[in-house]
Order: structure tokens, then sequence, then C-alpha cells
């Protein structure tokens, strides 16, 4: 399997949306770098990115967990499922915090009367050495272990982490209502319509 394409993002497993949210994640911080000018122009489209680059940062949560469990199941790639799962209340925390500080803001007001720039910063330091070593060994190193159907069979679907990820993510875990696929389906989808950031999966029952 290869990454995906934007049109396709809901398609394959969460390996496929975890290296596709990786990658996204990586652009769109490149490219809010580049629109970190104090014009108007420049703070709406900097908006504009920092609040889709929090839904990206998410969702690969959201796929990281899949991943990350199910990975460290399968005695041929334990190893490195156990370092993708490994640490992740520091990371969850800034996550949280800034999920918390772009809630219902329009983009071009993400910074003004809070450090939005300094969190995101902060959390890409923590980040973006994980993003380097997923996309350039844990992620091949997966791939090349596991057998398409044996991928198929351990890992959620994209498209079912898509649609039932809880809406915030919590340091500790997933909240009981965060684990059933319903109720969680059904909050993801209030708080996307009323532009809440839509948050990282905790653990999940075993469903596609």
């Amino acid at each position: 399997m290869t990454g995906l394409t934007p049109g396709e993002e809901r398609d394959g497993t969460s390996l496929d949306l975890l290296e596709k949210e990786d990658r996204q994640i990586t652009d769109l911080y490149a490219q809010m770098e580049a629109h970190a000018g104090s014009g108007v122009e420049d703070r709406a489209e900097y908006g504009v990115l920092g609040k889709e680059l929090v839904r990206r940062i998410t969702t690969r949560e959201s796929a990281l967990v899949d991943v990350a469990l199910a990975a460290s199941q399968i005695p041929a790639v334990a190893a490195v499922g156990e370092r993708l799962g490994a640490d992740p209340i520091e990371r969850r925390e800034r996550i949280e915090g800034l999920e918390k500080m772009s809630r219902g803001v329009q983009g071009m007001y993400l910074n003004t009367g809070m450090d939005f720039d300094g969190e995101l910063a902060d959390l890409m330091t923590v980040i973006r050495p994980q993003i380097a070593w997923e996309l350039d060994e844990a992620i091949p190193a997966l791939r090349h272990a596991l057998s398409p159907k044996v991928e198929a069979d351990a890992l959620q679907s994209a498209r079912y982490i898509s649609k039932h990820s809880p809406t915030h993510v919590h340091p500790a875990g997933s909240r009981w209502y965060q684990r059933a696929p319903v109720i969680s389906r059904l909050i993801s989808l209030f708080h996307h319509w009323s532009d809440f950031p839509r948050a990282g999966r905790g653990e999940r029952p075993n469903s596609n």
C-alpha cells in the first residue's frame, strides 16, 4: 500500500492515515512559517492553516494509537509498536491545550489574547522528530513486515477512525462514551459542525 492522496483519505487503514497525516502536518507547518507576517492577508491565511493543522494533528493521534496498539501485539513489529505508543502524555497535553485555544475561534484571531504560536511551536518540537522517524523508519518497517491481509485484519480502517474519533484528546486516555461507536460518532459530528477541532482516537473496539 502507498500513502493516501487527498481524495482517498477515508480509504485504506490507520497506517495509511498515519502516513498521510504525517506528511500533511509537515507541509502545513511549513506553509504557516511562510505566512507568519503581520499583514491582514498573512494573518488570515496563517489562521486557516493553523486550524487545519490542529485537526490534522488530532487525526494523526487517532491513527497513531491504533497502529501502535496493533503493532505491539504482532511479534515481528512489536518493538516498533511499543515505540510508537511510548510517552504520550506530554504530546496529548499540548494537543488538548491547542484544541481549547482554537475552538470556535476565527483563524485570523488564533493568536489574539493567547500564545497559540508558542504552544504550537512547543508541540511541533515534540512531534517533528517522531514524524521524521515514522516516515523514515517505522512506517516502511511495518509495510515490509505486514502483508496486505494482515494489515487489513490488524488495523482499523481509515474511514472508521475518521468517523469515530473522540472530540477531545485526553492525556490519560479516552472516556467511556468515546469507546461507544454510535455515541462517539454523534459527538464528533456535533463538535465538527460547531467548529471544534476533532481530537485523537482513544482505544477502540475492533470494528470497521
